[in-house]
């Protein structure tokens, strides 16, 4: 019973999720590389990076697998700031009001 407390609780909260990461499946025997939903091919082992979507993708063996870095790297929330979008997928924080003032830092642990 405990543990079915544990995951309602648990799903509750799933919503509130945000991640960016996602799995193109591929042909049991395409051993030359990966293909993505557009026809690039991104041999296997290999990893590519898309500047323009800011996602990055690994082929490995039955899957291409794609996680975002940079501005997709997932949803980060400062009080009265948004997330703006920079040249090669960096990003910075500014003011909700005027859209321009900087606002906001975060350190790395």
């Amino acid at each position: 019973m405990w543990l079915v407390w544990v995951f309602l609780i648990v799903s509750g909260f799933v919503w509130l999720a945000e991640g960016s990461c996602y799995n193109v499946l591929q042909p049991p025997r395409n051993l030359n590389g990966c293909v993505d939903d557009e026809g690039h091919v991104t041999g296997l082992g290999k990893t590519k990076f898309d500047y323009d979507t800011c996602f990055r993708c690994t082929c490995v063996r039955g899957a291409l697998n794609c996680c975002g870095f940079g501005y997709r790297a997932g949803i980060m929330n400062l009080p009265g700031c948004r997330m703006k979008r920079l040249p090669r997928c960096e990003f910075t924080f500014v003011s909700v009001l005027d859209g321009v003032s900087q606002c906001g830092t975060l350190h790395r642990n």
